[in-house]
């Protein structure tokens, strides 16, 4: 007789499922708007409006970053993309991602990486992120 966790069944399946679903509009939307009236931003920050594609082009020089589901090579990371594509479609998110300038002046994350990874790859275009008040120029100067 095979001895399996049903648990293990469980949960492979429901990766897959969650995997290929997308994530509906109103559900992208609606995340967008709760983080854009997101109002416990630390002192020393500000929330801003930025491209998807120009945080995006800065975070793909670092170690951290975060690309389609299949180029992800631990499973652990892996179930990360999958629970923050959950928490948005069940619109549990209400925090902006929070970005900063690493050593190199690329752009890395404090938190929300895989809130930002599932909605870029959804088709978002722009979205809020908080940042630091005094880096605001030096983010507005990175060229796409």
């Amino acid at each position: 007789m095979i001895k399996y966790d049903i648990n293990n069944f469980i949960n492979n399946k429901m990766e897959t499922t969650l995997l290929h679903e997308n994530i509906p509009t109103d559900k992208i939307r609606d995340t967008i708007t709760i983080m854009s009236e997101y109002k416990n931003i630390p002192k020393k920050c500000r929330l801003v409006i930025i491209a998807t594609t120009k945080i995006d082009n800065s975070w793909k020089k670092t170690k951290d970053y975060i690309g389609k589901f299949d180029t992800i090579k631990y499973y652990g990371a892996k179930q990360k993309l999958l629970n923050s594509k959950k928490d948005i479609m069940e619109l549990k998110v209400s925090v902006p991602p929070y970005i900063y300038l690493d050593g190199d002046g690329n752009i890395d994350f404090c938190n929300g990486r895989n809130r930002f990874a599932n909605l870029r790859n959804a088709g978002v275009k722009e979205m809020p992120f908080v940042i630091e008040s005094a880096d605001y120029k030096r983010f507005i100067s990175i060229k796409k």
